[in-house]
């Protein structure tokens, strides 16, 4: 049994491990857990390219969860809780692990979750300069955790061919689910730098962003036009969130186009870029770099 995280897209489903082979597996994802030799571990995942589905269940531990540099991690339970460096971590209730690590506690016999790891950049940066490196976001409304917990349990139920070029569209879309998911669940979070109205507008402003980052024609112009208000006005709310327009409709497109780039699809740079949204090979690279 192969414990790492393939770099290829891979599906599997139904792993059963016990002992040190379910330590190993839970270690490979970023979960150290300390001296529990008599773990029970069932799972489900799809992974590929910096992304990772997972519907796991396990007995209790108490562990350090690690993100990747440039990952972030967001955990859904859907049966018992844990503990989170003080915070209770329950049905209900999200993880969202966007730097660092955090020590997580289960003191009931179980836990049943979902995970998504995702890249990093994907999460916008007024959103995560609001949960820091990690948050325990609380109430988070239902039919956010529904959309992402029905879907995963319709991926991870199937024979899903992970060579399927539509794989990477997929990937992106439980990417922005989990995005949704934090973005929902923010309320909890102290809002000391940014008016309702503008984190409002800039919710919204985002929302276009990640629909539309594959059209060409989004511009600023047009982003202000959707939220009927000045290109100024625009500017001033993602300022005052930390960012601009520009910024992060380069992030989105920058997103789509790491997702074609997984081994799973034959297509150029150029192809690449322009179902990304940007108007060149050159561009696309350029957003790349930048946004790491």
């Amino acid at each position: 049994m192969r414990f790492d995280v393939p770099s290829e897209p891979t599906l599997r489903r139904g792993v059963t491990l016990t002992g040190e082979e379910a330590l190993g597996w839970l270690a490979a994802r970023g979960t150290v857990v300390a001296g529990r030799h008599d773990l029970s571990l069932v799972t489900d995942e799809l992974t590929g390219a910096g992304f990772r589905l997972a519907r796991l269940w396990h007995t209790s531990v108490s562990a350090d969860v690690t993100v990747a540099e440039g990952s972030a991690l967001v955990v859904v339970p859907v049966e018992g809780d844990a503990d989170v460096e003080g915070a209770v971590l329950a049905p209900g209730a999200v993880l969202v692990l966007a730097a660092g690590s955090v020590t997580a506690t289960v003191s009931e016999p179980s836990i049943a979750r979902f995970e998504v790891a995702l890249d990093a950049a994907m999460i916008p940066a007024p959103l995560r300069d609001l949960i820091g490196a990690h948050a325990v976001l609380a109430d988070v409304p239902v039919s956010f955790r529904v959309a992402l917990v029905s879907a995963a349990n319709a991926v991870l139920n199937t024979d899903l061919d992970p060579r399927s070029q539509g794989l990477p569209g997929l990937r992106l879309a439980f990417s922005h689910l989990a995005v949704a998911i934090v973005s929902a669940g923010r309320e909890g979070v102290p809002r000391d730098r940014v008016s309702l109205r503008e984190l409002e507008l800039h919710r919204r402003a985002m929302s276009i962003i990640a629909e539309r980052a594959r059209d060409p024609l989004l511009t600023i112009e047009v982003l202000a036009g959707e939220l009927r208000i000045s290109e100024r006005y625009l500017h001033r709310v993602f300022t005052s969130a930390g960012s601009t327009p520009a910024v992060e409709i380069r992030a989105a497109r920058a997103a789509v186009a790491r997702s074609y780039d997984d081994g799973t699809c034959a297509l150029t740079a150029a192809e690449r870029a322009r179902l990304a949204g940007f108007a060149n090979a050159t561009a696309m690279r350029r957003a790349l770099r930048r946004t790491g």
